[in-house]
């Protein structure tokens, strides 16, 4: 995408290969190392756009044969993986979905931090079962979708795997979120509201016993005392 970027002839050239192909343009993306939603960006723009780069000839992008191979290569490398990548761009864009309700300033999140761990959690093994099931038609991608799937999860794991998302501060969290706590099991209430008594109350505090004015009140008056 850098190659198209630096150039308002290139990037005239793309527009009416999308023009050419159908196809919606969509401007080059270059990817932020350190911006995870600039990777599905990125992936999202180059997967519309394949048709159109595949229209594009290097003779009329570039004056010097050493860029017009080097685009011929890039290119060819990308087209190659594309068919792969497309099975990975909605768990990447369920990610960077994700990304914008966790980093929101205008409303609490820690509540949804073990809801979107299991939202993600469930997507990767979703795409497991997918490579399974081409490995009987198309055994190189799905191995290829296994192996990337094997690598996702282990970062998973790493970072967001049970020590994490099992801290008792989410749990009690998603236990005080008023939507969240409908969800939850009678047992799965219990266990909140537990850590909440170990974590952040003295023992002496909880002497007081205070009479429950609704059924609701019952249920977490017997959970807490």
């Amino acid at each position: 995408m850098v190659l198209l970027s630096k150039s308002d002839k290139r990037k005239l050239l793309v527009k009416n290969a999308a023009a050419a192909a159908g196809i919606v343009y969509r401007a080059p993306h270059k990817n932020s190392k350190t911006r995870w939603n600039d990777k599905e960006a990125t992936l999202r723009n180059f997967i519309n756009m394949l048709q159109g780069l595949n229209l594009l000839k290097p003779d009329d992008m570039f004056d010097t044969r050493a860029a017009k191979n080097h685009w011929v290569n890039t290119l060819n490398a990308a087209t190659a993986g594309a068919v792969l990548l497309t099975y990975f761009a909605p768990f990447m864009k369920l990610v960077a979905q994700w990304v914008q309700v966790m980093s929101s300033n205008l409303h609490p999140s820690v509540s949804l931090v073990r809801v979107a761990c299991k939202t993600l959690k469930t997507h990767l093994n979703a795409l497991d079962s997918q490579g399974d099931e081409l490995l009987r038609s198309d055994r190189e991608l799905g191995e290829s979708i296994k192996a990337g799937v094997l690598s996702l999860s282990d970062n998973f794991d790493l970072y967001l795997g049970g020590p994490y998302r099992n801290s008792w501060y989410f749990i009690v969290a998603e236990a005080l979120d008023v939507k969240l706590f409908k969800k939850l099991s009678l047992e799965e209430k219990r266990d909140a509201f537990g850590l909440l008594k170990s974590n952040m109350f003295d023992q002496n505090d909880l002497n007081v016993h205070l009479e429950p004015r609704s059924d609701h009140d019952e249920l977490l008056a017997r959970m807490i005392y």
